[in-house]
């Protein structure tokens, strides 16, 4: 059985001798690994990302119950309505600038000048 045992150990002595220096650089590799870990304080981090997950949600849970501008603008249709005509009676503004910027240059001026709403084209 020793003689079996002996030449099964002889024939196989390389792949022995490979299989036991890869676990070596294995072993060392996963020495240096978890020291690593051990360096990033991965509970700081885990802490950190709970931290900015919970600030995430009280934002999104302030955004759904119309706290706030965005709440309100996503939710109260009436105000996204007074935005789109500010936003209407602006280009009007800009258009009538553009056509008449006399009226706009001599805002001083004791003399005035009429509006005139421009004609759609």
């Amino acid at each position: 059985m020793s003689y079996t045992i002996n030449t099964l150990v002889k024939d196989n002595d390389d792949k022995l001798n490979s299989v036991l220096s890869n676990f070596d650089a294995i072993s060392t590799d996963l020495a240096t690994i978890t020291g690593d870990l051990k360096d990033v304080k991965l509970s700081n981090t885990v802490k950190n990302l709970d931290s900015t997950l919970s600030t995430a949600n009280r934002l999104m849970t302030s955004l759904g119950n119309n706290d706030g501008t965005l709440g309100k603008l996503l939710h109260d249709a009436s105000l996204y309505n007074n935005l789109e005509a500010a936003t209407k009676e602006m280009e009007l503004l800009l258009i009538d600038i553009k056509l008449h910027p006399a009226r706009y240059r001599r805002i001083l001026s004791k003399k005035e000048i009429p509006y005139q709403a421009p004609s759609e084209n």
